[in-house]
């Protein structure tokens, strides 16, 4: 079975989180933001930590963006 979104854990096609077989180990965590990040732009962003991280670079860079772009009004 192929799905159309990856493991936020693992990076993998193959599974959602909640099916993740390696889950609970820490170091088995593969970012699929900065791994695609690093495959598009040819860069070298540190890729072991989940997704949803928020130590992730590519996930802060997403919302700041989102956030710049939110108008709250004139004071």
């Amino acid at each position: 079975m192929h799905l159309t979104e990856s493991c936020s854990h693992c990076a993998s096609n193959e599974h959602q989180i909640s099916d993740c077989p390696v889950k609970n180990n820490p170091k088995t965590a593969k970012c699929h933001n900065c791994h695609s990040h690093n495959t598009k732009f040819n860069s070298e962003a540190d890729i072991k930590h989940p997704a949803n991280s928020d130590s992730c670079p590519r996930l802060r860079a997403m919302r700041d963006r989102i956030a710049n772009r939110v108008d709250y009004g004139s004071a």
